[in-house]
């Protein structure tokens, strides 16, 4: 029983778990920089942080990064063993920190970086929102038209005796399957979303997906211009650190 509960434990801490965000990982290196700039040995600083770690899972991976450090392995060997919260980029500028002395610099650079990187995220999200919220509205509105508007016209029209032109009937055939087949709507949207994502995994599925992301209208300017922000940010950073 006790086994039991403690997988039970495990599963439940996994589902409530809050990710670890950019701004989590910013906060912890202008910390870790400044106080290594301050002469505090790594443990030490490491031990610091993780106690004001307000993130238990963030709080968690500081703790196994001390850990191992604290059993002769170095920082950005122990950081790769994270690759969710410390991506490749990350893991490599620690690295050269570590090989050229100048850890605390590069901690605080990656700190600006992720920052500005956060900053550009939230311009972009607040530009879609506009759009996004347009198109939600317009299919609201459709789908209220075919299953409550069309059906009252469908009435009138068969009060008449007449046929029915072809355009509204066919309107008709969709707004009827709509009322009587709405699960197999969300029944085939759900697989439909499931295939997708299986051939997005793929590297063809991905190509194919990103190509098509830069052609669609507002979007795709959006995504274009952030994806060169993040080169030129990126690429100005490696180079700083030589």
């Amino acid at each position: 029983k006790g086994k039991d509960k403690s997988a039970i434990d495990l599963f439940l801490e996994k589902l409530t778990a809050k990710p670890v965000t950019i701004s989590d990982v910013a906060i912890f290196s202008r910390q870790f920089s400044t106080m290594i700039n301050a002469g505090l040995p790594v443990l030490q600083c490491l031990a610091i942080i993780a106690d004001q770690q307000v993130n238990p899972g963030f709080q968690k991976i500081i703790n196994q990064i001390k850990d191992d450090i604290g059993s002769g392995g170095n920082l950005s060997d122990s950081m790769a063993k994270h690759p969710k919260v410390f991506n490749e980029l990350y893991v490599n500028m620690v690295r050269s920190g570590e090989l050229g002395g100048v850890l605390d610099t590069i901690l605080e650079r990656l700190s600006i970086y992720m920052e500005k990187a956060e900053a550009l995220r939230r311009k972009i999200k607040s530009a879609m929102m506009y759009p996004v919220i347009v198109l939600s509205v317009a299919v609201l509105v459709v789908g209220f038209l075919m299953v409550k508007v069309i059906p009252t016209f469908q009435e009138v029209f068969s009060s008449f005796g007449h046929e029915l032109p072809p355009l509204t009937a066919a309107l008709v055939k969709v707004s009827n399957f709509m009322q009587a087949g709405w699960w197999k709507l969300l029944i085939g949207g759900f697989i439909l979303r499931m295939i997708l994502t299986a051939i997005g995994k793929t590297k063809p599925g991905a190509w194919f997906y990103a190509g098509l992301a830069l052609k669609v209208p507002v979007f795709g300017d959006l995504s274009r211009k952030s994806a060169v922000a993040k080169l030129a940010r990126t690429l100005g950073t490696l180079l700083k650190t030589g």
